[in-house]
Parts: structure tokens; sequence; C-alpha cells
């Protein structure tokens, strides 16, 4: 995977965000991939504050955005890397959310890959 610009967010930043999150609903759930450019979710019931995907079969990246973020989406790539990346949540929706096929780096719409995910509101 090559790698793509990074932001890369202090430890106070990222506390300071964690901090703002207050959550008093959760979801799990899984989707197949469907390779289009971007894929609604729906049925979560809420609009989540915090998002966590990852793909079931591969683990090769583990994806999270909060509603503190703007278009960007962090992900830790197998190996250890991680990315701040657009295109891969696209949106937190207000009963869902919107994934995207990243644009080149991680890629939560293959087809027919399964992924899971964990919804916080």
């Amino acid at each position: 995977m090559t790698e793509f610009s990074k932001t890369y967010l202090t430890e106070k930043a990222v506390t300071e965000r964690l901090n703002a999150l207050m959550f008093s609903k959760m979801k799990l759930g899984t989707y197949t991939g469907d390779a289009a450019a971007t894929k609604a979710i729906t049925g979560v019931g809420f609009q989540p504050k915090l998002l966590v995907i990852w793909n079931q079969v591969t683990n090769k990246a583990l994806c999270v955005k909060s509603n503190q973020d703007t278009t960007k989406t962090f992900c830790i790539a197998h190996g250890g890397t991680n990315y701040y990346v657009d295109d891969v949540i696209v949106s937190l929706d207000a009963d869902g959310f919107t994934v995207g096929d990243g644009t080149g780096s991680a890629n939560m719409t293959n087809e027919a890959a399964a992924y899971a995910y964990a919804a916080f509101s």
C-alpha cells in the first residue's frame, strides 16, 4: 500500500476529540461491499458520533471516523501504517453512514468483501 498525505493528531487532540463524544447508544453490524464508488449503510437507528469499520476477512485495515472529523478518516493498515485520508467513511448519516472506495487508499466497498462496524452515539 502506498503512503498518502498524512495528518498526525497529537495525543492531546485525540483526547479532546474523544472527550467531546458522549456515547449513549451502540450498534454492531455487518455489510457486504459491492464495488460501488459509495455505499450507504442504513438501519443503524441513530446518527453515529463515532464509527469503526474493519474488513472481516483480511483484517488489512481498521478505519475510524468521528463527527469531529471533516472529510478525513483515520485508518490503520496491516503492518501498523497510519493514514488520514478522504473517501473512506464519507459521512455519518441520520440513520447510518456512507462508505467510499478510498480513491486509491483503504477501500470499504470492495466487491463481495465482508465488513463489520461498531457505531456509537
